[in-house]
């Protein structure tokens, strides 16, 4: 997940931590169980580029979701 955030230009790391752009948020979630594909929720405030969008593993949104951004 992080390298996808990294290409897409959302996130860099500093010090060893996870620095995400202002317009963005991000909640990892981790590996669902037995499931071996990683889920974070990823909140934006504007809008992606094309080149951003195909950098990122994007399924469509959950009818239950888990974490709400509040």
């Amino acid at each position: 997940m992080e390298a996808c955030l990294f290409a897409a230009g959302i996130a860099t790391v500093k010090d060893g931590m996870l620095i995400v752009a202002e317009t963005y948020t991000v909640d990892m979630i981790g590996e669902a169980d037995g499931d071996s594909r990683y889920h974070a929720n990823l909140r934006v405030c504007g809008d992606l580029t094309q080149d951003q969008l195909d950098e990122l593993p994007i399924i469509p949104a959950p009818t239950t979701p888990m974490r709400v951004f509040a």
